[in-house]
């Protein structure tokens, strides 16, 4: 049966805290959670796009084919951009005004932690492990991902919640 992604993740913190030889493991580890992370994140802003999708334009088809051609979790680049093509600039402002007004700093929290994540992920993603150790890119315990998850769900059900309502009007 497939695991949650906290299920995941907590699975990935054990194995990282179990002795090993060598410090490969470990990294590998950390590497693989925040790679999880990541495709738990795009899959989330597909998630609440279609939501978006089922409260506005009703064209399943057209907003899977337009979200399956963004590749990443940034709040601006990606997430954002993805709503703009479907509710308009008008309807991601008002969505972003109301939560910002309703929950002071959270919207700022989300795109800061989205951001670290992202320039994370790209370092990792995009080199192999070789490279990742010669360019000293450091390499985050699955508890810190775990807690990150964890934060941005908070963050992510506040901004569905918010775009429900400001979208069911």
């Amino acid at each position: 049966m497939p695991q949650t992604i906290d299920e995941t993740l907590r699975s990935l913190d054990r194995w990282f805290n179990e002795p090993s030889e060598g410090g490969d493991r470990p990294k590998l580890i950390s590497k693989l959670a925040l790679l999880e992370l990541s495709g738990w994140l795009e899959g989330s802003f597909d998630s609440i796009t279609l939501r978006a999708n089922d409260l506005t334009l009703k064209d399943t088809d057209w907003t899977t084919l337009m979200s399956a051609k963004v590749s990443g979790f940034e709040y601006e680049n990606h997430f954002r951009a993805m709503l703009v093509k479907l509710v308009g600039e008008v309807g991601v402002r008002k969505i972003e005004k109301s939560m910002n007004d309703e929950n002071p700093g959270d919207l700022d929290r989300l795109k800061q932690q989205l951001s670290v994540l992202w320039k994370k992920r790209c370092n990792l993603a995009h080199a192999d492990m070789v490279a990742n150790i010669a360019s000293q890119t450091t390499f985050d315990a699955p508890s810190w991902v775990l807690n990150q998850h964890r934060t941005i769900t908070k963050l992510l059900e506040k901004y569905r919640t918010t775009l429900e309502r400001i979208l069911g009007r």
